[in-house]
């Protein structure tokens, strides 16, 4: 083949190298999809396939769209998760203080007070305070940067009671 230009053509070249013109007999053109275009280039399957075109942008922009509010959605109730996690540790670990403070001889508002000091420190606030006997019961909030209410959770410590 070394010497001989290559040519795209659906038919085979002959030995001696020259091309025949192409020629094209239009009374036999077919109405689904040769208007004349040029030789070798792509037939996009008539006036259905020119309705089509650019679809797949369309596609693509709203499954764009989907996965950016699934991710949204998804980053709102991980923070209103996490604000759940942080009100239930946060009564747990004050009602434990106010009822260690009851044991250790101290009375309902220091209890409490320490309840307070302990919520503010895990990031809560207290809410509500109560002694009953020995158990203390504490009511806190935590805020959410993505969910216009505080997450509330309520916890209550004291001696274990025995089953009668």
């Amino acid at each position: 083949m070394t010497g001989r230009p290559r040519h795209r053509t659906s038919a085979p070249v002959p030995p001696d190298g020259t091309i025949a013109p192409v020629t094209r007999d239009r009374t036999s053109a077919t109405v689904s999809g040769d208007h004349g275009s040029a030789p070798g280039s792509r037939d996009r399957g008539g006036a259905s396939g020119s309705a089509e075109h650019g679809s797949a942008s369309v596609v693509m922009v709203a499954l764009i769209g989907v996965i950016v509010s699934t991710t949204a959605g998804a980053l709102v109730l991980a923070g209103v998760v996490r604000a759940s996690h942080q009100a239930r540790l946060g009564a747990d670990l004050s009602a434990v203080a106010g009822a260690l403070e009851l044991r250790d001889g101290g009375s309902a508002s220091a209890s409490c007070a320490e309840a307070a000091r302990i919520a503010s420190a895990n990031g809560t606030s207290l809410q509500a305070c109560s002694v009953s006997g020995s158990d203390v019961t504490v009511v806190v909030a935590a805020s959410s940067a993505v969910w216009p209410q505080p997450a509330t959770a309520r916890a209550r410590a004291g001696p274990e009671t025995s089953p009668t």
